[in-house]
């Protein structure tokens, strides 16, 4: 869900050449079938069942070492190996070969359909968030246990995209045991803090999944456009009258109160910014008219023309008879009733005297 701010979508091929910028009302969102976190795990995985030898164990570089679970669908037990480097070749040729079919000077983020490019800062949510921020907590926790003096921390809330790949190479390379301890104690520190500020139910994802959300929410970063030095990107913890939101279960891929509270953010925003904007132009128009200040020459012409207008129409006119008998139409101001009028002299003299007494 993007608030675009560069380039007005288009709905049709005619307006889509016409260059034309947003207003501050201008909202444009979409979702991404495929796309979500548990399908895109499902791809990554045929991905590399496809070039498995016959034997009934995967290794997969998306997952934590020291864990195995079951394939769906098969008779294969699938064990991580935390390589981040090639998780996320992984899930970067799975995104470029869905794009394959991308129209040619179109951008296109996922899927293959053109859309708006997103510019300027903005704040991560869902699953992007959560990894993000959930990544920093366990590599926070296992510095400190474990007294890793080399290990990278996230520099929140805004790390660039190479902070980003440091991370994940560090969190991926953790045994699952580590990181289930560290994701145990940041459950622990929320449930007492539950009653104040937790903005989600008292149920965590687990952390096996955990290397990759975060090699994916880094591919999603550079497939949209952002840069190695770009600092635009804000993961924080809460945002301002965020509402309760309940974890997802099976039946849905994502919860709907966080695309809800998305779309209401972005009205709250933009009246707050409107009657800002008004505020702001009342003050100035106030301001220059105090300090005498012209208005423009279109102002000025303006009142210019009403003023003629206004006496054109209140003045009379009347039609007298010009030199040579001939009927001439010139202004008359018109006395005691018109130009017919007899006029009367109403001089009064005064007398002075001497004496008032006289």
């Amino acid at each position: 869900m993007v608030f675009d701010v560069r380039e007005r979508w288009r709905r049709s091929k005619r307006q889509r050449k016409v260059n034309v910028a947003l207003n501050t009302s201008d909202f444009y969102g979409r979702e991404y079938p495929g796309f979500g976190r548990d399908q895109v795990q499902q791809a990554v995985i045929k991905l590399k069942l496809k070039k498995k030898a016959d034997s009934g164990i995967l290794l997969h570089p998306c997952f934590l070492r020291n864990h195995a679970s079951a394939v769906e669908g098969s008779n294969v037990t699938l064990e991580g190996t935390g390589d981040a480097d090639k998780c996320m070749t992984l899930l970067r040729s799975h995104v470029a070969s869905s794009n394959a079919n991308c129209p040619p000077e179109n951008f296109c983020f996922l899927g293959g359909a053109p859309q708006p490019q997103g510019f300027g800062s903005f704040y991560a949510s869902g699953v992007m968030k959560e990894a993000v921020l959930s990544a920093s907590r366990v590599l926070q926790y296992v510095s400190n246990k474990l007294e890793e003096k080399e290990m990278d921390q996230l520099q929140l809330p805004t790390p660039t995209l190479p902070t980003l790949r440091n991370s994940a190479k560090s969190l991926c390379a953790l045994a699952y045991n580590d990181v289930m301890a560290g994701a145990v104690s940041i459950h622990l520190s929320a449930t007492e803090s539950a009653s104040q500020t937790s903005t989600t139910e008292n149920d965590t994802e687990p952390p096996s999944a955990l290397c990759f959300d975060l090699c994916y929410t880094i591919v999603l970063l550079e497939q949209i456009g952002v840069q190695d030095a770009d600092e635009r990107i804000h993961f924080v913890e809460r945002f301002e009258k965020q509402p309760l939101l309940s974890i997802p279960n099976g039946d849905h891929d994502s919860p709907s109160e966080i695309v809800a509270w998305l779309t209401g953010a972005f009205l709250y925003l933009e009246a707050l910014q409107r009657k800002m904007t008004f505020s702001i132009e009342s003050e100035l128009l106030a301001e220059q008219l105090s300090a005498g200040l012209p208005l423009g020459w279109n102002m000025s012409l303006m009142l210019f023309v009403a003023a003629c207008v206004f006496l054109y129409f209140t003045t009379d006119h009347t039609v007298i008879t010009g030199q040579g008998g001939r009927r001439s139409r010139s202004y008359h101001r018109g006395v005691n009733g018109g130009a017919k009028a007899k006029y009367k002299d109403t001089t009064q003299s005064i007398m002075f005297v001497d004496d008032a007494r006289e």
